[in-house]
């Protein structure tokens, strides 16, 4: 069973206790090319002609019209490749694309503007041990600073300071006799890649929570940015998100999942889209209905995103890209699973077999793909209510304690959101003092959140196992992939495999994701041999140094058609980008691409084999067209 296999097997995964290889093994070896004992070549002094520079941040750098350098671009163009002029055996002279040279002026600010070759354009190359290279000027190394601006000011080599060269040279039809090649273009350069999981609503609603929750600089930007959005009607677009960003051509979409317990629809089918009147300036409580049943109270335009999944879905992108659903109730919403979730749900698999409103909405144009996220918890179970609260608050869904008290079960109690205190403000005027209030009623209020949490959540606890059977018996019916999230807990791990097997029975070919796994590798091996359909999807974690050990262990083992990549976002970006370490940070597809450099490491292959791997794999589970 595989019960017992997740608990015996060996301490070290598939890979461990074999001879002459295994997953520490292969990267002693990777380590030793970085100790210099291969020592890579020097790219800009090995012949290249034209060359892009890709910074820290994963942008490349690009030659601004007015001159100016900037990390900003995704793709390689004409403005981001750069001529190579030799001027000694380790420097050189850099022309943009205008047939200027770069030059560093004695502010350190680099400019493409030099008419000819001069002290100031001379950049000597130094070669560092992972193949990267520093630049370095007159005036100092060149960096490509946190807002993209690339100066020459630096006295030491940081990862601000590093470049991967990429060569752009025209090989000439002499190199190649009978063969005129054409020019690299970027689609080639980059294989086409998929986010196999992530959350477009809470993408699309990071910087507006990190803007509500903090007071620093980063907030005071992301605050400017939603009122922007908001302005433009532009605040659930994920079309404005990617081209804002500037995804690279070789996107094609994501898998994105909708919790079916917080989706609302009216009886026509149409969203509860707030209307034009509603500005940035307008924050003001809207109400609706919950699911179940309840008046759910929204301050700040957060909870009113969770209707906008419809707007999002049916949004033009571009031929190539596609948001991709799947619906379920994950772990966390198992108390909220009533009749009318599941009825939700059934259509949203059913197909258009059944003429009802929600079925038209949510599956005529065929994007209801998969049934996820599933999960079970196995965290210790609150304390049960007291006597004096049991009357009062057992049995609350999440719309009503998030009515009562202005927060949801997994939020922490604020006062200024309290539907209490804020009709008591607006009764008592402009005069009156919040101290006073909060003085007086602000840790009954908190006791009173704290109890209805409490019984919340013991009855997600006691109904996430029967929840997450039943989806999974939805998914055997209509063979529809299944998404699972487990949390990195040993019970957790055992009772979602006695599920499997009892759903589907062991050495089952149902397409299964084990997205954004964080356990045990030789759980993750007995998973992959018990149930040959499914795949394990890598995620942003593969970067951060307090888990590299573990899943590197794990993504050394897993076979190259038994992985897909995801961003898993808005949750852990990558440790090892701007992106993932600056504040307010959050994950989005386009990290797909630097999880697939780590999993390229791990793994010792290109991170274009990964890529081309990882998109053949996500349309082979997901059964998609692409």
């Amino acid at each position: 069973m595989v019960r017992r296999r997740l608990g015996d097997a060996g301490p070290g995964g598939r890979g461990a206790g074999r001879s002459g290889g295994g997953y520490d093994e292969a990267q002693a070896q990777a380590g030793a090319v970085l100790r210099g004992e291969r020592k890579p070549t020097n790219p800009l002094t090995a012949g290249q002609v034209h060359v892009a520079f890709k910074c820290h941040n994963g942008k490349h750098i690009k030659a601004e019209s007015n001159e100016e350098l900037r990390a900003s671009s995704s793709v390689i163009k004409e403005p981001e490749k750069f001529e190579v002029e030799h001027s000694g055996s380790e420097s050189i002279y850099l022309k943009s694309h205008t047939g200027k040279y770069l030059t560093v002026d004695k502010n350190g600010d680099v400019h493409a503007s030099g008419v000819s070759a001069s002290d100031g354009s001379v950049f000597q190359v130094l070669l560092q041990e992972n193949g990267l290279v520093a630049l370095r000027s007159h005036c100092g190394f060149v960096a490509a600073e946190a807002n993209g601006r690339i100066r020459a000011n630096r006295s030491l080599i940081g990862s601000w300071e590093l470049f991967q060269v990429k060569d752009r040279s025209r090989r000439s039809r002499t190199e190649h006799p009978g063969h005129e090649l054409p020019e690299p273009d970027e689609q080639d350069d980059a294989p086409a890649f998929f986010d196999a999981f992530c959350q477009v609503e809470g993408i699309l609603t990071a910087e507006e929570r990190y803007a509500k929750t903090h007071h620093d600089r980063t907030a005071v930007l992301f605050d400017k940015r939603v009122r922007s959005r908001r302005r433009d009607h532009m605040e659930w677009s994920f079309k404005h998100f990617y081209m804002e960003k500037e995804y690279p051509p070789s996107f094609r979409g994501c898998v994105s999942a909708w919790d079916i317990t917080r989706v609302e629809m009216d009886a026509d089918g149409e969203s509860d889209t707030p209307k034009a009147e509603d500005t940035e300036d307008a924050v003001r409580p809207r109400t609706r209905s919950g699911s179940d049943g309840s008046q759910v109270v929204s301050f700040d335009g957060l909870e009113a995103g969770r209707c906008h999944w419809k707007k999002i879905l049916q949004e033009d992108l571009t031929d190539a890209v596609r948001i991709i659903a799947a619906f379920g109730v994950p772990a966390a919403s198992a108390a909220d699973a009533d009749e009318a979730a599941w009825q939700r749900l059934l259509a949203a698999q059913a197909g258009c077999k059944q003429k009802t409103a929600h079925v038209l909405v949510m599956c005529s144009s065929g994007l209801c793909k998969a049934i996820g996220p599933i999960g079970v918890d196995c965290s210790p179970w609150p304390p049960a209510l007291d006597a004096v609260f049991a009357e009062r608050f057992a049995g609350l869904g999440a719309g009503s304690i998030r009515l009562k008290f202005g927060a949801l079960p997994g939020e922490a109690y604020d006062v200024d959101k309290d539907p209490v205190f804020l009709a008591w403000k607006r009764a008592a005027g402009p005069t009156a003092r919040g101290e006073d209030w909060v003085l007086q009623h602000a840790d009954s209020r908190l006791a009173e959140f704290e109890a209805a949490r409490s019984d919340y959540e013991r009855r997600r606890l006691s109904e996430q196992v029967s929840t997450a059977k039943k989806q999974l018996e939805m998914a055997r019916e209509h063979g529809l992939p299944v998404i699972l999230q487990l949390p990195a807990q040993d019970d957790a791990e055992r009772c979602m495999a006695e599920l499997l097997v009892a759903v589907f029975g062991e050495a089952s070919q149902h397409p299964i994701l084990l997205s954004g796994f964080n356990g045990r590798p030789k759980c993750a091996a007995a998973f992959l041999r018990s149930f040959p359909g499914m795949m394990v999807g890598f995620n942003g974690l593969l970067t951060h140094s307090k888990h590299k050990q573990s899943l590197g262990e794990v993504a050394f083992d897993v076979p190259l058609d038994r992985f897909v990549l995801e961003s898993l976002g808005p949750q852990y970006p990558p440790a090892d980008s701007a992106a993932g370490s600056a504040r307010g940070s959050y994950s989005h597809p386009a990290h797909v691409l630097l999880v697939a450099e780590e999993l390229a490491r791990v793994k010792q292959r290109l991170p274009r084999d990964i890529l081309r791997a990882a998109f053949s794999n996500t349309a082979k589970l997901f059964n998609l067209s692409i």
